[in-house]
Formats: C-alpha cells, sequence, structure tokens
C-alpha cells in the first residue's frame, strides 16, 4: 500500500494515548481490496480443507469395511501356512 492516507481523531481534551487512527480516502479503498482478496483465498483454502477431511473420512469408513475381510484373509493364509507346515513335517518323516 503505497498510498496510504491516515487521518488522527481527537477530541478536545482527550489524552494523547486515546488517540485513534482512521484510514481515510485511497488508502481505505486499498486495504478494503486486499481484505476482500485475502478473505478470498481464506475461503478458497477452507474449502480444500473441507475437501481433504472429507476424503480422509471416506478413506477411513472405507478401511473399515475392508478390516474384517482382511482378517479372515489373514486367517486363512494362517491356517494354509500350517498346514503346508505339517505335510512338510510328514513329508520329512
Amino acid at each position: 500500500m503505497n498510498d496510504v492516507s491516515w487521518k488522527c481523531l481527537m477530541s478536545e481534551g482527550m489524552h494523547a494515548s486515546n488517540r485513534q487512527l482512521v484510514l481515510t480516502g485511497e488508502g481505505f479503498r486499498l486495504c478494503q481490496e486486499e481484505n476482500e482478496d485475502l478473505k478470498a483465498k481464506l475461503d478458497a483454502h477452507d474449502k480444500e480443507l473441507q475437501f481433504l477431511r472429507n476424503k480422509i473420512a471416506s478413506r477411513e469408513k472405507q478401511l473399515a469395511g475392508d478390516l474384517p475381510a482382511m482378517k479372515t484373509e489373514l486367517v486363512r493364509m494362517k491356517n494354509d501356512y500350517v498346514r503346508a507346515m505339517q505335510d512338510l513335517e510328514q513329508a520329512r518323516a
């Protein structure tokens, strides 16, 4: 913001620490534009974050659904391994 103009407001008898600075004119317009740009960027980031949260939640649900099938497959593989080891021991005997 290059062309920023400030106006100092101070009532009669008011202590200097109670002064208020007010942005006026072109500086005010520039600040409003920058504020709107920042709000738009923030909204875009919020939408992206919400999309990612939804994607994560969906994947978590999918994995939770896959878990029983994976457990069943793991038990089957373990049983196959045990049988193969027993067959190997019998073949050696």
